[in-house]
């Protein structure tokens, strides 16, 4: 528990001496369960690092746990999170040949919160391909499934997924109503990370929009999240976002850029999310003050 508490706040160091040290009590106790919950939350402080070989290694060791245990839940989840790594370094050949692998297993077992993922995860390597068209088909059949689990966790984050495609694929109201909705959600759950790139999402419509000063307040109300480490772009995202700074630098001056991201920072949550939701996008505060 001190482990994931560490790892939310963005102290990855702090986890993985958490993990690590209780990854040696579970394999004392020979709780199988717990060695391979502590050796993927290893893994996934390692990945928010960067380390993804590292994380790959942990990852390994749990599919292998996982299939000693001859368990399909876990053995699915071990293969997706090694499908994440490899699309963490764009290989991916082999992130859709393991989330193939996830999803026929989920499948088979009838897992459907594994079949999930796994099209999310699918959908995530065709995004990050630009293949919009296959990542949409993908998410629509996830989402399918969410609502007849009345999954609001997955319903936020394939939905916030859902609006990433539709914004690249050029359908800005469709994007903005999905990111939307998922900001609510994601919200109410408390997930900040995704809330941070719903907001990021929005900004990027703003840009399209030329509502500069509202999108720079977005992008600094996720400041704080992004210094976390929380917070990683899929190349697609990234050339994205810098396109949209770059836009916005030849419009405003670096004074006014970061006056208005320093507003987004000092925003509370609840009002950033009203600034975020406001059907009018007006910004019902004085950005004009130095």
């Amino acid at each position: 528990a001190r482990g994931a508490i560490a790892s939310v706040d963005g102290e990855h160091e702090r986890a993985m001496e958490h993990y690590q040290e209780a990854l040696g009590v579970d394999r004392e106790g020979l709780d199988m369960h717990q060695v391979n919950q502590v050796l993927r939350s290893m893994a996934f402080a390692l990945s928010r690092r960067g380390e993804y070989d590292r994380a790959t290694e942990l990852l390994n060791e749990s599919l292998a746990v996982s299939r000693e245990m001859e368990s399909p839940a876990e053995i699915t989840s071990a293969l997706r999170g090694l499908a994440k790594m490899n699309l963490h370094v764009r290989d991916y050949e082999q992130a859709e040949k393991l989330y193939e692998e996830a999803l026929q297993l989920g499948r088979n077992h009838g897992d459907r919160n594994g079949v999930v993922w796994a099209l999310h995860g699918l959908s995530e390597v065709a995004r990050h391909q630009e293949n919009f068209d296959r990542a949409a088909a993908l998410l629509e059949e996830g989402l399918r499934i969410c609502r007849e689990l009345d999954s609001k966790p997955g319903i936020a984050y394939l939905g916030l997924a859902s609006a990433h495609v539709a914004r690249y694929q050029g359908n800005l109201g469709a994007a903005r109503r999905r990111y939307e909705d998922a900001l609510t959600l994601l919200h109410e759950l408390g997930n900040q990370r995704r809330v941070g790139l719903c907001l990021l999402g929005l900004a990027a419509l703003d840009v399209r929009e030329r509502a500069f000063d509202r999108a720079l307040i977005l992008m600094g109300a996720v400041d704080p999240i992004s210094e976390s480490g929380s917070i990683q772009l899929a190349p697609v995202d990234q050339s994205e976002y810098e396109r949209a700074v770059n836009e916005i630098r030849a419009r405003l001056d670096d004074p006014q850029i970061e006056r208005l991201r320093r507003i987004g920072r000092e925003m509370s949550p609840a009002q950033v999310l009203e600034l975020a939701l406001s059907p009018t996008r007006e910004l019902r505060l004085d950005v004009s003050a130095p």
